[in-house]
């Protein structure tokens, strides 16, 4: 019996001694993408971090992988690098990504059409779920070149202990996906709450095989609230940053209603050069979701309240009836 845990443990201690990553629920959503579950479909996830260069090779979140490659690279790609690009992904749709979003403060910008494949990067972005993490700020500085590389392999040694399994400890099948407290209704809100999830099958798809791959990481039979509480941390960070500080401000005015101007000002989104992405576009399209009610009399927007014990979970972290995963 191979105790899965402790070699989890092993690599959670590097990152925090080595990278200071202290997030080790984002490490397990990571580590669930990356391992070989049987029978269970692939997730792509977007990594949202102030990760500012287009190279992801031997940073803490590739895990010593090559998987990961910078949305703001595919954005400024020349077309033919990006239909390029777009193949590979649509001719391996078996394999894990991971995309970095640095940018993940503002709407999205990824409206560009590849001439070989017809497909918009945002078609591309559709089943993704999100993992929300902030990028820690060491001053140690490895200058010696032997001393990086040398804490790069023992990165990808300890991944590798966790995702190879050559004496098949793991089950041969994959655990039995038991259904969390409110899947449907959660995963819907969340859908409500994004503006990036058009496709239900993908989305909840992408949801239940998190679940399952978190499972067989830990070598499980079954999932459990272990699992659900991922769930709930995915829900959290896939859910945009200024639509949480938007549900925040209309919550604490607790039904009374808030003024346009003051949720505008809460959501700390900078207007766009396009209307459609706009601040108060995002407000519209929470209205059209029915998640916003307006009140035209008093020119205030609030919750709808039959949403409100719900969204408080989503927000809090503590969705599908579990404690909260811990925040990096």
């Amino acid at each position: 019996m191979i105790d899965w845990q402790a070699r989890i443990d092993d690599l959670c201690r590097h990152l925090s001694t080595e990278h200071q990553i202290e997030d080790r629920p984002a490490v397990e959503i990571l580590l669930s993408a990356l391992v070989p579950c049987p029978r269970t479909p692939v997730l792509w996830l977007i990594l949202e971090t102030e990760w500012l260069r287009k190279e992801c090779d031997w940073t803490w979140f590739g895990l010593g992988q090559d998987w990961a490659l910078s949305l703001s690279e595919l954005r400024t790609m020349r077309p033919r690098y990006l239909d390029n690009q777009l193949r590979e992904y649509t001719a391996e749709p078996k394999t894990s990504r991971l995309l970095v979003e640095p940018d993940f403060e503002h709407l999205p910008r990824y409206r560009r059409r590849s001439a070989a494949t017809g497909l918009h990067l945002e078609q591309c972005l559709a089943g993704c779920l999100r993992v929300r993490t902030p990028m820690p700020r060491s001053a140690t500085v490895y200058v010696d070149g032997e001393i990086f590389w040398k804490r790069a392999d023992t990165l990808r040694a300890l991944t590798r202990h966790i995702l190879d399994d050559p004496l098949h400890a793991r089950p041969s099948d994959p655990p039995r996906w038991r259904l969390p407290p409110d899947f449907g209704d959660t995963v819907e809100l969340v859908q409500k709450l994004a503006p990036w999830y058009p496709d239900w099958d993908q989305l909840i798809t992408a949801f239940a095989s998190l679940a399952v791959r978190h499972a067989w990481l830990y070598g499980r039979t079954e999932t459990n609230e272990d699992d659900f509480r991922i769930l709930a941390r995915a829900a959290h960070d896939s859910v945009p940053p200024w639509v949480v500080r938007a549900v925040e401000c209309l919550a604490s005015s607790r039904g009374s209603g808030s003024k346009v101007a003051t949720v505008l000002q809460a959501m700390h989104l900078p207007a766009a050069a396009n209307p459609a992405f706009a601040p108060s576009a995002e407000l519209r399209r929470l209205h059209q979701q029915g998640i916003l009610r307006w009140h035209a009399k008093e020119l205030t927007w609030s919750l709808v309240p039959e949403y409100t014990a719900a969204l408080a979970d989503v927000i809090d972290g503590v969705a599908f009836g579990g404690a909260a995963a811990a925040h990096g």
